[in-house]
């Protein structure tokens, strides 16, 4: 469209269209536009009051003032066509009372507009506004009370963007952060096709979860069925199985089972219980717990979402992840294959079912010897079988239905064949263990997760009371536990491993050393920022427990989908364990990794989407919270939740998936370096260990990014995109990787966590050594409750814990933006703060 007033001469000589089109417009401290736009609009007023610009052609479908309103959207300013529409109007109402040839002036004098809401007074452009947490060490002009754009624009003028930026994706922050206001009342529904994407998901995974669930009792039987093994005996049941219940044969060809298993030295002899070694005695050497574990490692490890900081932590102090459990038992698989067919052996013998393991580790584990028994095990209807091997070595085994009471078996009559009964023990113990082993491990995780809870709400008023103390043990905590552990394993593991100890702990020692000197020289005068942090935000949490509830509904969301997701996995892979039991060993062949990899991605990803997705409600209903109170809002903890729950849903969504894919990516890198580890492939192993190492990085970079998104997408209402790009503006301009730097919050995090996960797995530990109702089970159960109290905790802990670091970054983006706002509301906060960024600037107070 031709603008013919454009190409008038404007006070410099030029034309209005050279003199205005590379200047951005700029506001005076009342709001209105400034320089060469503003004059623009003054001489198109002037023009329209002094020409009779109605009858020319050329203003026939655009006024002078629409004309220069027009130039202002081709030149990419439209978000300030309010501001110059003020301008026109404040223009016209001056020369009505003093003439045409009144002078372009706006400051004060005749001017009828009020200056905006928390606008600071007699902040000029281009001053720097005291304090402001872009203004250590940035030399950005800050101005308050003005779009962003503009102090992206006098930033870029001059020069103290910092190196590398994107002037293109700043702009358009900038302007998306200029056109949606802070707590906005109406807010649209944002990427909704990912939040109906992810409710399609949810309801897949427990359609299947609701299919699969009864295959894992079947399977827990399986794993734990006892055998009592009786060589040169029949067995004396009476009725012979001939199908299995799933239609196949009984008897196939290729078998390979042994008659007997060897002694086994424990203290848990067959003499102690009159011949038979009883459920509880072989789990308590290893069995039945230790299966149940090695049977869910081929499920995708369950990562915490949002502890990743905590986690690594605990890997620096030398701690193993407690989910990542790994036994050893190829000593005994090798005690078992060095057994002659039971030579030697006493008559009654028992057993214990192999280990599980991934594939490569099971060819190479597992005895081959245990096709009939694998059978029996996964049919309750099977009670025992009879295996008879002949002078040509050739096996063959008769089935038989159980008898309740099982009768002894009855001596073989003499001959070459050789046979053996194998019969099941405790097999009700068992059944009824298995049906209610599921039930009891969810509950406890509940208990532990309440307990976490509580004592996290606990942390928070001891940091409200005693700010500097917590922030200080949470700093110092890793590095002075990475001392301990250090002197600690020199100190007890030397006499049993010499050198290795001394390494290892000297390791340890000197890495917490080295971090107990950069948090003492380095991070010391971060810390006064980080207590102030910790003071306001543990203060606004105290006067709202209610987030509280938010916490918990996320954890019990949490437990609830990790439940689904574990029970769907173990489900359909009982569910394929269960079709494959009736074929011999020898003819089934291992899982392709062209189906086992992208599975294992697969699930991988639903679930981390899940758990991400649960977090980052939980995340942007407390961001929401801090936000309302930030700009003097009602904070109301239900309205946060609502908008987490609903408008913003698929901007959650949406960014919890891109995170899950990098996530599900890494722990695929990381099962394919174990798998070549166990295979022996030194090149994969390394490859495989510097894409673990890469993809990591990148993911705790962008749950890093996406905490600070979230943010924008609570208080302003934007889609995730759109946060994005606003959190790159905002932390570009107004220097927001300072104060991110000059806080240590993440410490004081870390130590509230770590407490909570400790305090759940003891309460659950106890609970269930205190429940036990199995003599001898009791050590183990506990063990194994302390291991689910654990994930409980870090899920409740880490969420309620969770608050003090939401609260954080929710506070540092506002005052980012409007440190004015804090000042009004707040003023003694505001100072406090302002002290803690001069002491980490560097400046004198």
């Amino acid at each position: 469209m031709l603008l013919p007033f454009l190409d008038r001469q404007a006070p410099n000589g030029r034309s209005w269209a050279d003199y205005c089109g590379s200047v951005t417009p700029t506001l005076d401290h009342q709001g209105f536009v400034s320089g060469p736009w503003g004059e623009l609009m003054h001489d198109a007023v002037k023009f329209e009051r002094t020409q009779n610009w109605q009858s020319m052609p050329a203003y026939r479908e655009e006024g002078p003032g629409g004309q220069a309103i027009q130039f202002l959207h081709q030149r990419g300013f439209a978000h300030f066509e309010g501001q110059i529409a003020k301008n026109e109007e404040a223009t016209n109402q001056k020369m009505n009372r003093e003439g045409v040839n009144c002078g372009f002036v706006f400051m004060g004098g005749g001017m009828p507009a009020a200056a905006p809401v928390g606008l600071v007074q007699g902040v000029v452009q281009g001053q720097v506004l005291p304090h402001h947490p872009g203004a250590p060490g940035s030399g950005t002009p800050v101005v308050v009370g003005i779009p962003l754009t503009q102090r992206v624009d006098s930033a870029i003028g001059s020069g103290s963007m910092p190196e590398g930026y994107s002037e293109g994706a700043c702009r358009s922050g900038a302007a998306i952060l200029d056109e949606n206001p802070m707590m906005p009342e109406n807010r649209p529904y944002r990427d909704l096709p990912w939040a109906v994407c992810f409710l399609f998901v949810v309801v897949l995974a427990t359609a299947l979860m609701g299919a699969f669930i009864k295959e894992i009792p079947l399977l827990i039987e399986r794993i734990g069925t006892q055998w009592e093994s009786t060589d040169g005996y029949r067995c004396n049941l009476s009725e012979e199985l001939t199908k299995w219940p799933n239609g196949d044969l009984t008897q196939v060809a290729g078998i390979s089972q042994r008659l007997v298993e060897p002694v086994e030295t424990t203290t848990a002899s067959p003499s102690a219980s009159g011949g038979k070694r009883r459920l509880w005695e072989t789990v308590e050497s290893g069995g039945f717990d230790r299966l149940l574990l090695d049977s869910v490692s081929e499920v995708p490890e369950l990562t915490l979402p949002g502890l990743s900081p905590f986690v690594r932590r605990l890997e620096l102090l030398g701690l193993s992840d407690p989910f990542d459990v790994e036994y050893d038992l190829d000593e005994e698989d090798d005690g078992l294959d060095a057994a002659e067919d039971g030579a030697g052996a006493p008559a009654r013998q028992l057993m214990s079912s192999s280990r599980r393991r991934s594939s490569s580790a099971r060819e190479k584990t597992s005895p081959p010897d245990r096709d009939c028994e694998r059978a029996c095990a996964a049919f309750t209807e099977c009670g025992g079988f009879e295996v008879s091997r002949g002078g040509s070595g050739a096996i063959s085994c008769t089935f038989y239905k159980a008898q309740n009471p099982t009768p002894d078996p009855v001596q073989a009559s003499g001959g070459s064949m050789k046979i053996s009964c194998w019969q099941k023990v405790d097999a009700e113990l068992l059944s009824k263990t298995a049906q209610s082993i599921m039930i009891s491990l969810f509950g406890i995780t509940l208990l532990a997760a309440f307990v976490s809870m509580f004592v996290a709400m606990g942390f928070v008023k001891f940091s409200s009371v005693q700010p500097k103390a917590a922030t200080y043990v949470g700093v110092y905590c890793v590095p002075g536990c990475m001392i301990v552990i250090g002197v600690l394993v020199v100190g007890v593991l030397f006499p049993f491993v010499g050198a290795i100890a001394l390494l290892v702990g000297g390791v340890l020692v000197c890495c917490g050393s080295c971090c107990m000197v950069c948090m003492c020289w380095c991070y010391r005068d971060l810390i006064p920022l980080t207590i102030e942090v910790v003071d306001a935000v543990s203060n606004i949490i105290a006067r709202h427990w209610s987030m509280f509830c938010i916490s918990l509904c996320g954890t019990l969301a949490g437990i609830v989908w990790s439940f689904i997701c574990t029970s769907a996995c173990l489900g359909i892979y009982a569910y394929t364990d269960r079709q494959s039991v009736t074929v011999p060993a020898a003819a089934q062949q291992p899982a392709s990794k062209i189906v086992a990899y992208p599975q294992y991605f697969v699930e991988s990803l639903v679930y981390l989407w899940g758990a991400y997705v649960v977090f980052n409600v939980c995340h942007t209903a407390y961001c929401g919270v801090f936000g309302r109170w930030y700009f003097g809002k009602e904070e109301s903890v239900s309205g946060s939740l609502k908008v987490a729950c609903t408008t913003a849903f698929g901007a959650i969504c949406m960014g919890s998936f891109i995170i899950a894919v990098v996530r599900a990516i890494e722990k695929l890198a990381e099962k394919i370096r174990r798998d070549a580890e166990e295979e022996g492939n030194i090149a994969t192993q390394v490859i495989a260990c510097v894409l673990q190492c890469i993809i990591g990085c990148i993911g705790d970079i962008l749950e890093w990014i996406s905490s600070y998104v979230y943010v924008q997408v609570a208080i302003r209402g934007l889609g995730f995109c759109d946060g994005a790009k606003a959190t790159y503006a905002l932390a570009t301009v107004s220097n927001l990787i300072y104060v991110v730097s000059a806080m240590l919050i993440d410490s004081v995090t870390f130590l509230g966590a770590t407490l909570c996960a400790l305090c759940g797995a003891a309460v659950a530990g106890l609970v269930g050594y205190a429940t036990c109702g199995v003599p001898g089970f009791c050590m183990g159960l506990a063990l194994i409750c302390g291991v689910f109290g654990c994930l409980g905790g870090c899920m409740a802990g880490g969420t309620a814990v969770g608050i003090m670091n939401s609260g954080a970054v929710s506070v540092m983006m506002c005052w980012a933006e409007r440190p004015d706002i804090l000042a009004k509301t707040n003023e003694e906060i505001a100072r406090r703060f302002q002290a803690g960024v001069d002491r980490a600037g560097g400046r004198s107070e």
